[in-house]
């Protein structure tokens, strides 16, 4: 059983509900492709790194037990949405030459192979993110935070990006090897900006506000 306090379980169920959302949401925006100079790469990148800073703070407060099933549990509400989207799709349409409805289903059913290969990353990604998360805390012994997140939330992500870019664009005439590459160098400097920087001071701020660190 975890022990919280009133203030406590107020700031875990804000950060899981917001790490939710923001997974979710990415299924949706995932399959625009940017192109940010001479790099190539998903817009969900930059909402990526948010996650990743989400799970950061939650395992610094709550511990690794707890933020794996934030990660777990979160999966399977993308897990409904692509219920959901078969749903809407397999749902006849009372006007067959409605533009609009055809649009829906366009939508949801690109979204389909989007959130899987959405869930089937992050599933790897980001437990895979907490173990080594919660390795480096115990190897530095709660020191150097900056370098812990650095380096748990730059391995995951690329691991992230192969697996998504894979099942999500395979067979589809876009360029993965440009793709993999641009993801890797913007990842890391999204990580190392918003992640290892914001990471000391989203922390610090909750340290001040009398939250806890906990390692369970």
């Amino acid at each position: 059983m975890y022990s919280f306090s009133k203030k406590e379980f107020s700031l875990f169920m804000v950060l899981a509900i917001l790490y939710a959302i923001l997974i979710t949401f990415i299924s949706y925006v995932n399959g625009k492709v940017v192109s940010v100079g001479p790099f190539v790469s998903t817009i969900g990148v930059f909402i990526t790194c948010l996650t990743l800073l989400i799970l950061n703070v939650i395992q610094t407060f709550f511990g690794k037990e707890l933020t794996h099933k934030v990660v777990n549990y979160s999966l399977v509400v993308r897990a409904l949405m692509i219920i959901f989207s078969l749903f809407v799709i397999m749902l006849p349409t009372a006007f067959p030459n409605d533009t609009k409805a055809k649009a829906v289903n366009i939508v949801f059913s690109t979204s389909i192979r989007l959130a899987f290969a959405g869930i089937m990353a992050r599933l790897i990604a980001d437990n895979l993110e907490v173990s080594i998360f919660a390795f480096l805390r115990k190897l530095f012994k709660e020191k150097f935070l900056p370098i812990r997140t650095f380096l748990s939330d730059l391995l995951s992500t690329y691991i992230s990006t192969v697996v998504y870019i894979t099942l999500a664009f395979a067979y589809t005439g876009k360029p993965l090897l440009r793709m993999y590459f641009s993801d890797f160098f913007i990842k890391t400097i999204y990580v190392f900006i918003f992640d290892t920087i914001l990471v000391s001071l989203v922390v610090g701020l909750f340290l001040k506000l009398g939250f806890q660190p906990k390692a369970r």
